[in-house]
């Protein structure tokens, strides 16, 4: 995903939630016991999307490592390179080709691969 649709998904999830939030404001009456109070609900408006986009972006900062945190994930350090995807016979079949330095970096991306879901997987160690 490129990073402008992500950004733009993201500003319009927001402005969804305002614009759910400014419906929900208005149906319940708040904005009338606003105004009674000298506030505006354009005001309470503002201030929910600076919350928001505020805690939406610490939220996505914080992600990264919190999934890694819960699940116990280890990022795999050696270098991996993928040198060719080759379709077989089979609706959608191929197979990707990976360098990879060791038998235990290999069953570890093997392991990631699978996790994946409708993937089957075989390490076939290079002999030299």
């Amino acid at each position: 995903m490129s990073a402008v649709k992500r950004i733009a998904l993201f500003v319009v999830t927001n402005l969804a939630v305002l614009v759910l939030l400014s419906i929900i404001v208005r149906i319940l009456g708040i904005d009338a016991l606003l105004a009674q109070q000298g506030i505006g609900a354009d005001g309470l408006l503002v201030f929910a999307a600076a919350i928001g986009f505020g805690g939406a972006f610490i939220s996505l900062a914080m992600s990264q490592w919190s999934a890694k945190t819960m699940m116990g994930v280890r990022t795999i350090d050696r270098p991996v390179t993928w040198s060719r995807n080759d379709p077989v016979p089979g609706f959608g079949d191929h197979m990707d080709v990976f360098n990879l330095p060791d038998n235990q970096t290999a069953t570890r991306l093997s392991i990631v691969v699978c996790s994946y879901g409708h993937a089957r997987s075989e390490i076939w160690p290079a002999l030299e």
